[in-house]
Protein backbone atom coordinates (compact mmCIF):
# COMPACT_ATOMS: atom_id res chain seq x y z
CA UNK A 1 0.00 0.00 0.00
CA UNK A 2 2.93 2.16 0.53
CA UNK A 3 4.87 1.45 -2.45
CA UNK A 4 4.97 4.82 -4.17
CA UNK A 5 6.67 6.36 -0.98
CA UNK A 6 9.19 3.37 -1.03
CA UNK A 7 9.68 3.89 -4.77
CA UNK A 8 9.84 7.60 -4.37
CA UNK A 9 12.61 7.00 -1.39
CA UNK A 10 14.66 5.00 -3.52
CA UNK A 11 14.52 7.17 -6.60
CA UNK A 12 16.07 9.96 -4.18
CA UNK A 13 18.90 7.63 -2.43
CA UNK A 14 22.08 7.83 -3.43
CA UNK A 15 23.10 4.22 -5.56
CA UNK A 16 26.82 4.56 -3.54
CA UNK A 17 24.71 4.93 -0.14
CA UNK A 18 22.54 1.78 -0.95
CA UNK A 19 24.85 0.15 -1.15
CA UNK A 20 27.22 1.05 2.32
CA UNK A 21 23.66 0.81 3.97
CA UNK A 22 23.42 -2.91 2.19
CA UNK A 23 26.93 -3.67 3.60
CA UNK A 24 27.03 -2.24 6.88
CA UNK A 25 23.71 -4.68 7.25
CA UNK A 26 25.35 -7.76 5.90
CA UNK A 27 28.37 -7.23 8.64
CA UNK A 28 26.14 -6.45 11.16
CA UNK A 29 24.07 -9.68 11.08
CA UNK A 30 27.55 -11.67 10.73
CA UNK A 31 28.78 -9.90 13.79
CA UNK A 32 25.73 -10.82 15.30
CA UNK A 33 26.35 -14.39 14.05
CA UNK A 34 29.67 -14.26 16.00
CA UNK A 35 28.65 -12.56 18.70
CA UNK A 36 25.65 -15.21 19.57
CA UNK A 37 28.26 -18.14 18.56
CA UNK A 38 30.57 -16.81 21.50
CA UNK A 39 27.80 -16.68 23.99
CA UNK A 40 26.77 -20.20 22.92
CA UNK A 41 30.34 -21.38 23.74
CA UNK A 42 30.43 -19.67 26.74
CA UNK A 43 27.62 -21.51 28.14
CA UNK A 44 27.61 -24.97 25.82
CA UNK A 45 30.65 -25.55 23.43
CA UNK A 46 31.95 -24.50 20.06
CA UNK A 47 29.80 -24.51 16.68
CA UNK A 48 30.54 -24.68 13.52
CA UNK A 49 29.90 -21.05 12.34
CA UNK A 50 28.01 -22.51 9.62
CA UNK A 51 25.77 -24.09 12.43
CA UNK A 52 25.67 -21.25 14.57
CA UNK A 53 24.43 -19.06 11.62
CA UNK A 54 21.75 -21.78 10.38
CA UNK A 55 20.31 -21.82 14.18
CA UNK A 56 20.78 -17.77 14.67
CA UNK A 57 19.20 -16.93 11.10
CA UNK A 58 16.49 -19.31 11.33
CA UNK A 59 15.71 -18.51 15.05
CA UNK A 60 15.45 -15.03 13.97
CA UNK A 61 12.28 -15.51 12.10
CA UNK A 62 9.96 -15.75 15.07
CA UNK A 63 10.49 -12.43 15.52
CA UNK A 64 7.50 -11.86 12.95
CA UNK A 65 5.07 -13.99 15.08
CA UNK A 66 3.48 -12.56 17.30
CA UNK A 67 5.02 -13.05 20.91
CA UNK A 68 8.20 -12.11 21.55
CA UNK A 69 9.49 -15.29 22.77
CA UNK A 70 9.30 -17.26 19.80
CA UNK A 71 13.03 -16.47 18.44
CA UNK A 72 14.39 -17.72 22.51
CA UNK A 73 11.97 -20.72 21.68
CA UNK A 74 13.56 -21.59 18.06
CA UNK A 75 17.05 -21.47 19.08
CA UNK A 76 16.47 -23.74 21.92
CA UNK A 77 14.87 -26.60 19.46
CA UNK A 78 17.38 -25.86 17.10
CA UNK A 79 20.20 -26.16 19.21
CA UNK A 80 19.08 -29.75 20.57
CA UNK A 81 20.09 -31.30 17.10
CA UNK A 82 24.08 -29.68 17.79
CA UNK A 83 23.51 -31.88 21.49
CA UNK A 84 23.29 -28.55 22.80
CA UNK A 85 21.07 -28.41 26.21
CA UNK A 86 17.84 -26.24 26.06
CA UNK A 87 18.36 -24.24 29.30
CA UNK A 88 22.16 -23.45 27.67
CA UNK A 89 20.74 -22.33 24.27
CA UNK A 90 17.84 -20.23 25.97
CA UNK A 91 19.89 -18.54 28.17
CA UNK A 92 22.86 -18.07 25.05
CA UNK A 93 19.89 -16.66 22.99
CA UNK A 94 18.96 -14.52 26.10
CA UNK A 95 21.97 -13.01 26.12
CA UNK A 96 22.66 -12.61 22.61
CA UNK A 97 19.52 -10.42 22.65
CA UNK A 98 20.57 -8.03 25.35
CA UNK A 99 24.27 -7.27 24.37
CA UNK A 100 22.57 -6.98 20.69
CA UNK A 101 19.93 -4.52 22.13
CA UNK A 102 22.47 -2.56 24.49
CA UNK A 103 25.13 -2.46 21.72
CA UNK A 104 22.72 -1.31 18.90
CA UNK A 105 21.14 1.81 21.37
CA UNK A 106 24.44 2.51 21.89
CA UNK A 107 25.66 3.22 18.12
CA UNK A 108 22.26 4.33 17.61
CA UNK A 109 23.05 6.82 20.52
CA UNK A 110 26.41 8.06 18.90
CA UNK A 111 24.90 8.25 15.56
CA UNK A 112 22.25 10.72 16.37
CA UNK A 113 24.70 12.69 18.01
CA UNK A 114 27.16 13.02 15.26
CA UNK A 115 24.29 13.63 12.58
CA UNK A 116 23.47 17.06 11.54
CA UNK A 117 19.95 16.79 13.34
CA UNK A 118 18.88 19.56 15.10
CA UNK A 119 16.79 17.77 17.85
CA UNK A 120 20.67 16.29 18.71
CA UNK A 121 22.09 19.01 19.93
CA UNK A 122 20.82 18.61 23.36
CA UNK A 123 21.23 15.00 23.33
CA UNK A 124 25.16 15.08 23.99
CA UNK A 125 24.97 14.33 27.45
CA UNK A 126 23.69 11.08 26.97
CA UNK A 127 27.20 9.68 26.05
CA UNK A 128 27.92 9.86 29.43
CA UNK A 129 25.70 6.97 29.81
CA UNK A 130 28.09 4.80 27.81
CA UNK A 131 30.70 3.84 30.30
CA UNK A 132 27.31 2.81 32.57
CA UNK A 133 26.57 0.27 30.36
CA UNK A 134 30.07 -0.99 29.71
CA UNK A 135 29.84 -1.21 33.65
CA UNK A 136 26.78 -3.33 34.02
CA UNK A 137 27.90 -5.47 31.32
CA UNK A 138 31.38 -7.12 32.57
CA UNK A 139 30.87 -11.10 32.45
CA UNK A 140 32.21 -10.47 36.01
CA UNK A 141 28.88 -8.73 36.73
CA UNK A 142 26.51 -10.64 34.46
CA UNK A 143 27.35 -14.68 35.16
CA UNK A 144 26.75 -13.78 38.97
CA UNK A 145 23.48 -11.80 37.91
CA UNK A 146 22.19 -14.66 35.10
CA UNK A 147 23.11 -17.57 38.33
CA UNK A 148 21.24 -15.60 40.93
CA UNK A 149 18.21 -14.80 38.93
CA UNK A 150 18.24 -18.59 38.21
CA UNK A 151 18.48 -19.74 41.81
CA UNK A 152 15.57 -17.66 42.49
CA UNK A 153 13.61 -18.69 40.02
CA UNK A 154 14.22 -22.41 41.32
CA UNK A 155 15.94 -23.59 38.16
CA UNK A 156 19.37 -25.32 37.69
CA UNK A 157 22.36 -23.06 36.64
CA UNK A 158 24.33 -23.51 33.71
CA UNK A 159 27.91 -23.18 33.86
CA UNK A 160 29.28 -20.80 32.50
CA UNK A 161 33.09 -21.73 31.02
CA UNK A 162 36.27 -21.23 33.16
CA UNK A 163 36.91 -18.17 31.02
CA UNK A 164 34.98 -15.10 30.37
CA UNK A 165 37.07 -14.13 27.23
CA UNK A 166 34.12 -15.65 24.99
CA UNK A 167 31.52 -13.07 26.80
CA UNK A 168 34.25 -10.43 25.86
CA UNK A 169 34.23 -11.28 22.25
CA UNK A 170 30.60 -11.66 21.87
CA UNK A 171 30.64 -7.80 22.95
CA UNK A 172 33.05 -6.65 20.93
CA UNK A 173 35.98 -6.02 23.41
Amino acid sequence: SRWSKLSEALAQASPGWIGDAFLFAMLGQWAAVLGFRAVLAASSRWLPVFDVAEVFFVSQLGKYIPGSIWPIVAVTQMCRKHGIARRAAAISGLLALIFSVVMGGLLGLVLVLVGKSSGASGLWCLVLLVPVVFAAMPPRLIIPSLTLSLRLGRRATVAVGPSVRMLRVSRGR
